[in-house]
């Protein structure tokens, strides 16, 4: 059963909750390989679907960027698009 509130522990008095809740988590800006770079960038292009939005001369250069082509080719591509984030997801 949730806390009551009473005129005591309510917002308006200046109570705040005391669990406060955790903070988003930091993007990952550990650098990948030039092996993972060029394989994330090969993804792009045989994948062009999946990336119609993608300004074509952004090179990924951490983990964050390859994650983001990652979820996309899971996203948007087919089983083949499938099978390269996954095997693109292993190199991280």
């Amino acid at each position: 059963m949730g806390a009551r509130i009473f005129r005591e522990n309510c917002p308006a008095n200046g109570y705040t909750h005391p669990v406060k809740p955790a903070p988003p988590p930091l993007p990952d800006t550990t650098p990948v390989s030039p092996e993972v770079i060029a394989m994330a960038r090969q993804a792009v292009q045989d994948f062009r679907e999946c990336f119609w939005w993608w300004n074509t001369d952004f090179i990924p250069e951490t983990r964050e960027d390859v994650r983001e082509i990652v979820l996309n080719l899971r996203k948007t591509g087919g089983r083949p698009a499938w099978d390269r984030a996954k095997a693109l997801n292993a190199c991280l």
